[in-house]
């Protein structure tokens, strides 16, 4: 038996540091759910920078991003998106009383935001960048910004690191994780697979790089299509219809080639009449 926790313990940190360089940050919490990565960052936010709003996308983020602030006493303001990129016009007019901002490096899964740019207004306004990066581990350019405050990621079934349970927070304020640590010890996952989740750990450059060709390959058989945020990369592609006929041919293209799909409008892909083409599932 304690051969075995020492066993775990030595794979749990090759985890954490395979985190570390997956997340550009030096402080890694893991959690139990994606969901509790999402309520802990929240958390940090009320601990280190409480102002009333949490700032969410009006689409392409994930159902919690609206519903848990409010558990943490903040109330929450929709930034405008662009078929979920973000505004930054809007966010500009609205972070200052933003205690955090909260987003998805894929909008939907399906197309790249500029963090860059959305760090940049959100640190002008003391406001801090959580940066959802679960669709894009991985991501060596959208991923290894020093100025996003603090990242998450879930491990749940049909992500990119499909462990089927767990996420992490990280950041690079150490006090932050100790101001916090009542909530890290809430959720710290039990019977973790450490051994698993580094196999799906070294394994995430294939599947990513599978998962891209495919979307490209989407795009390019959907090439008359109304592909959304087509020259922008993802790990799904959103197809926009107008008519019955043309929802009927994406989904047939689908059926054909075995690839399952959502219907939208949905909030958490995109608010428009749309076939969200889910590669990220494969």
């Amino acid at each position: 038996m304690s051969n075995q926790r020492e066993d775990d313990s030595v794979k749990k940190g090759a985890v954490l540091n395979e985190l570390r360089k997956l997340s550009s940050h030096k402080y890694v919490k893991l959690t139990n759910r994606g969901n509790s990565a999402i309520f802990s960052a929240l958390y940090i936010a009320k601990k280190v920078n409480f102002r009333p709003y949490i700032l969410i996308p009006d689409q392409g983020g994930w159902i919690t991003y609206e519903t848990f602030p409010a558990i943490l006493g903040f109330q929450v303001k929709k930034i405008k998106t662009n078929d979920g990129i973000i505004d930054l016009d809007d966010l500009k007019e609205n972070v200052k009383t933003g205690s955090a901002f909260i987003f998805s490096t894929y909008a939907g899964y399906f197309a790249k935001q500029d963090v860059k740019e959305i760090s940049k207004i959100c640190r002008a306004a003391k406001c801090l960048v959580i940066e959802d990066i679960t669709a894009a581990l991985g991501d060596t350019e959208l991923c290894n910004s020093a100025d996003v405050d603090v990242r998450l990621s879930s491990f749940g079934r049909w992500k990119p690191i499909n462990l089927g349970h767990g996420g992490f927070v990280s950041c690079n304020d150490k006090d932050w994780i100790e101001n916090t640590s009542d909530i890290f010890k809430m959720v710290t996952p039990e019977n973790m697979d450490y051994e698993l989740l580094l196999t799906k750990l070294d394994g995430l450059k294939k599947r990513r790089e599978m998962f891209l060709s495919r979307c490209e390959k989407v795009k390019k058989d959907l090439d008359e299509m109304d592909i959304m945020h087509r020259y922008s990369i993802g790990i799904n592609v959103c197809v926009r219809f107008k008519t019955e006929d043309e929802k009927t041919k994406i989904i047939n293209y689908c059926d054909t080639n075995k690839l399952e799909f959502v219907v939208c409008p949905k909030d958490i892909r995109v608010n428009t009449d749309a076939v969200s083409i889910e590669i990220k599932r494969l």
